[in-house]
């Protein structure tokens, strides 16, 4: 027996017959459909997490702004509009 028909025999037939039999196979393919799923499931709730935080503080930060506006621009206050704005961003924020 030669060295080609020896490797021929004992890794190339075995690993065509795996590869063949691995391609005819599709046990657990589901199993990767399904983990995959969780993984982008888990993602989107990840973003949405963060975009729901964001725009919680955005928000926050505009109602905070509103009224340190509005406050300045009261009529019956007799302090300077900027000291008022100042005062009430750094208690609110």
């Amino acid at each position: 027996m030669t060295v080609k028909n020896t490797v021929n025999t004992w890794v190339a037939l075995p690993l065509r017959n795996r590869l063949s039999r691995f391609a005819r196979e599709d046990d657990g393919l589901v199993t990767i459909l399904a983990l995959f799923m969780i993984m982008m499931m888990v993602a989107v709730g990840g973003i949405q997490l963060d975009f729901m935080r964001h725009e919680m503080e955005r928000s926050r930060l505009q109602a905070v702004s509103d009224r340190a506006v509005l406050a300045a621009a009261d009529l019956d206050q007799m302090r300077d509009p900027k000291a008022v704005v100042a005062d009430l961003s750094l208690i609110h924020i």
